[in-house]
């Protein structure tokens, strides 16, 4: 796995607003693969009848229910782990 280098622009935007959006760190794939991840830890915690101990949905919303908020993603899917440990992220 590739790492990504930033610059010293982005280490300081991230030191002074708390966040940095770096685009296509991950690829189409990975991202399918996390969002169909996020779709079925909706549905079945919704299934379960007590989402609100795994995550927030948005208020309102057409269709299908929105996360706003998974709790302790780490710890709902192993997939979650594998992203907040890849080299990408960490390095």
């Amino acid at each position: 796995m590739p790492q990504c280098a930033l610059t010293d622009e982005q280490v300081e935007q991230y030191r002074t607003e708390g966040y940095l959006v770096v685009p296509s760190v991950f690829g189409s794939q990975e991202l399918e693969a996390i969002d169909a991840v996020i779709r079925d830890l909706t549905r079945d915690a919704i299934a379960s009848g007590a989402h609100e101990k795994i995550m927030e949905l948005e208020p309102e919303s057409a269709g299908d229910p929105v996360p706003r908020r998974i709790y302790n993603p780490f710890e709902q899917h192993e997939r979650f782990r594998e992203l907040a440990l890849d080299g990408r992220i960490i390095g």
